[in-house]
């Protein structure tokens, strides 16, 4: 029986799935698992042309499997599960179950390896660049945003499908030789620079102040003239910048160690926002 190789069409049509569209069928259940899934239609389809059952069986098997990592670079892990099933088709003693063990065993790594470097900074940084222009009313501010997110995200995803076809289940060590010593100092430059960029955006973009106003009457011998000073004044004097700063930790605080939802916190700043208003604090 002549070998199984997967063609390049069914490989583009995987990446291409996976990378657009792996989060668009999010579900409590499984999380990102239906995305994956889908993304290994074409996989299935291309080692078992003439075997529907062996692909309604390897789709039944992803679909009900659980599974979240950060989507570009997680696409490795794509690719892995790909030369896997390639093997299996052409008769290694493979399982699905081996395959899933592969999967559970890289998401939660490259989940924080891919996070760090988009969330925490690709993304801060695009948003830095681009929101003041967007603010200006200048329409290269969202679409620099969205091109800058969408290129970063396809040519990471590239690099990784890439290197899990070539390399297998030896990619990551191949591409991170040196362990998880020099991951992680990978993801501490990053954690370093992703500060430095959201310290700069709270500065400039959480602006909440107090109105509140404080009178300081005239001298009884007239040399001293009535003189108004805002709350925000003395603040400024002792430490500029304590409202935003105080904003964002609380709201960091309520997130990380509360448990508190993000729209909750909005809800929240809001009301108080109303409240100080109408009271003449804020």
């Amino acid at each position: 029986m002549a070998e199984k190789k997967l063609s390049k069409r069914a490989l583009l049509k995987s990446w291409f799935i996976g990378i657009n569209f792996f989060n668009n069928a999010n579900t409590f259940q499984r999380n990102f698992g239906t995305g994956f899934a889908a993304s290994m239609i074409p996989i299935l389809q291309d080692l078992y042309p003439d075997n529907k059952q062996e692909v309604i069986d390897g789709m039944t098997f992803y679909n009900d499997k659980y599974y979240i990592t950060e989507p570009s670079t997680g696409m490795v892990i794509n690719a892995i599960v790909a030369k896997m099933e390639e093997a299996r088709a052409n008769g290694a003693e493979i399982n699905r179950e081996d395959m899933e063990a592969v999967k559970s065993g890289l998401m939660g790594a490259l989940a924080g390896f891919g996070d760090t470097i988009f969330t925490s900074t690709i993304r801060p940084v695009g948003m830095a660049i681009f929101t003041p222009m967007a603010l200006s009313g200048n329409i290269l501010g969202p679409l620099g945003f969205y091109i800058l997110g969408g290129a970063a995200r396809w040519l990471n995803g590239i690099f990784w499908f890439k290197q899990g076809i070539k390399f297998g289940t030896d990619a990551l060590n191949t591409l991170l030789e040196g362990g998880n010593e020099k991951l992680r100092q990978v993801m501490d430059a990053m954690g370093v620079l992703a500060m430095f960029v959201m310290g700069a955006m709270a500065a400039n973009y959480v602006t909440p102040q107090f109105a509140l106003k404080v009178t300081i009457q005239e001298a009884a011998d007239g040399l001293v003239p009535e003189k108004v000073a805002t709350l925000q004044s003395f603040v400024d004097g002792a430490l500029p910048g304590l409202l935003p700063l105080t904003t964002v930790l609380l709201s960091y605080y309520l997130m990380s160690k509360k448990n508190v939802s993000a729209i909750k916190i909005i809800l929240g700043i809001l009301v108080i926002s109303i409240v100080g208003a109408l009271i003449g604090l804020f």
